[in-house]
């Protein structure tokens, strides 16, 4: 059972981005899985790092479509992706600490939360932006 659906409200009209979002949506959910299947503890650490590693991808290809076609609110954009990647290197040092479980829910309900109000809004800013200038 996926602890989050892709759905039309997410999309920003833009098939590389929302490709990369339903991405980061399937990740999420497998941590979800894991949690449900009890093998948070093995799961936590390969699916944080994906989630690292994709993330910083999926960020620096939004980031080069702001400089390519001129978003104003690039800045600020950078700064709340910034501020992510901070909150998952917290993550990554929280799972140290042994309480693979915890750590587990609280990483579940922060990428779920944080996309959800991250895609919903902040990107929602840029997409009529880049659609007005052709990106598709």
């Amino acid at each position: 059972m996926a602890l989050m659906q892709w759905n039309e409200g997410l999309s920003v009209h833009i098939s590389s981005i929302d490709h990369q979002h339903q991405k980061l949506v399937g990740i999420i959910n497998r941590l979800h899985d894991a949690m449900l299947a009890g093998q948070a503890g093995t799961e936590l650490t390969p699916v944080v790092n994906e989630l690292v590693d994709y993330t910083r991808t999926h960020f620096s290809n939004e980031e080069r479509l702001f400089i390519q076609h001129g978003y104003p609110d690039t800045e600020k954009h950078k700064a709340a992706h910034a501020a992510f990647i901070r909150h998952l290197r917290e993550i990554q040092n929280s799972m140290a600490g042994g309480n693979q479980a915890g750590v587990a829910m609280k990483t579940m309900q922060l990428l779920k939360e944080w996309l959800t109000r991250h895609i919903k809004g902040t990107d929602q800013e840029y997409s009529g932006f880049m659609l007005e200038r052709g990106v598709q």
